[in-house]
């Protein structure tokens, strides 16, 4: 081999390894960039979410007011109490009567009653009512002269009532009375043959008559009222009739009046 030639080998292998190198760090830097890259593109994950706040306790309920308390809390002016109920209703009630028996036109005729009186009727409302009373008596009357007169009388009385502040009761109507009398007056004396007389006996005689009447009738009621939730009352009753009666005789019409007393109850 020429010399030349193996001189120049050296040199030629000198020549090729710096190439080989410089191939192999580019390929390296290629590689690393490659994977930076890819890196970069990868999303960055998502923060963790924050942890709730723990719920806070719940208030514990505000002890409820005792009765007493109630009772002591001081009511609203502004509130309207309720008013009291009125509706229609029964109306009853009852009395035992005491009294008088007069004749206006004859001072001197008086006499004394006693009986009882029963009502039963409708109350409409707390002012106005209607009902119907009846009232039975027992009498003795006397002229003090000649005549004794013992006798029933039965009054039946449709009265219109009117009640002022659930205490004063007004009652005004008109009757039908029945009067059973027994009437008993002096005789004439009779004279014998012989000339004697004998005392005179009473002449007796009874009847029975219908004759017209009016009746006013005023209370005073001592009781319980009315409540929201009741219109009845009752009451302890105190009251005054006066009763006259239209008898028709031959020498006109003449009045027979009854003023009695009574105390009883009322339901109204």
């Amino acid at each position: 081999m020429p010399q030349e030639l193996v001189a120049l080998r050296p040199t030629s292998a000198l020549v090729h390894r710096p190439r080989r190198r410089l191939a192999s760090a580019l390929a390296c830097a290629l590689a690393l960039g490659t994977t930076v890259a890819a890196q970069a593109q990868q999303p960055e994950p998502a923060p963790s979410p924050a942890p709730a706040p723990s719920p806070a306790p719940a208030p514990s309920p505000a002890p409820a007011p005792s009765d007493k308390s109630a009772d002591k809390a001081p009511k609203s002016d502004g509130a309207a109490e309720a008013p009291n109920k009125d509706e229609v209703r029964l109306r009853g009630g009852f009395s035992l009567n005491a009294g008088v028996l007069v004749v206006p036109d004859n001072p001197n005729v008086v006499g004394g009653v006693l009986g009882v009186a029963g009502r039963l009727g409708v109350q409409l409302a707390h002012f106005f009512s209607i009902y119907y009373q009846n009232t039975p008596f027992l009498t003795l009357i006397s002229d003090f002269e000649s005549q004794i007169t013992a006798g029933a009388i039965d009054y039946n009385t449709i009265l219109l009532g009117f009640t002022f502040f659930h205490v004063f009761d007004l009652g005004v109507g008109g009757s039908v009375d029945l009067m059973g009398t027994y009437v008993c007056k002096e005789g004439t004396p009779t004279t014998l043959p012989d000339g004697s007389t004998l005392p005179a006996l009473p002449e007796c005689d009874q009847g029975f008559r219908v004759a017209p009447g009016a009746h006013g009738r005023f209370a005073f009621e001592l009781g319980s009222g009315p409540t929201p939730d009741d219109a009845r009352r009752a009451a302890f009753a105190l009251g005054l009739d006066v009763h006259p009666t239209f008898l028709s005789e031959d020498d006109g019409m003449h009045a027979l009046v009854t003023i009695t007393a009574g105390l009883g109850g009322e339901w109204y």
